[in-house]
């Protein structure tokens, strides 16, 4: 049975974890996620860290938002107010299909 570990992420009260983000988050390999966490956690505390290379994703427009969360990783988020929304998180590919989602 494949372990789940979202029960081990956490992020915070102010953090919320889309039903997409969880099934890509799942589909993640144990040492993809274990160094991913670190950025996660620093994107609830910080989104403005220089090392997230956070900006907006112009190609939709509205708020969403693309954070780096390793070389070849990214993580399309929002905020409203003082709460993240997760979106997803995968290869690239994400940022280039996400006009077909949101």
């Amino acid at each position: 049975m494949k372990q789940r570990w979202t029960k081990q992420l956490h992020l915070g009260e102010r953090v919320v974890l889309t039903p997409r983000f969880l099934r890509t988050w799942n589909a993640l390999q144990h040492q993809q996620r274990r160094q991913m966490e670190p950025k996660l956690r620093l994107l609830a505390t910080n989104a403005r860290h220089p090392s997230l290379q956070v900006h907006r994703h112009h190609q939709i427009g509205g708020d969403i938002w693309i954070c780096y969360v390793s070389r070849g990783q990214r993580l399309l988020y929002s905020q409203e107010g003082a709460t993240l929304y997760l979106y997803e998180i995968g290869s690239h590919n994400i940022v280039d299909r996400a006009h077909e989602r949101y």
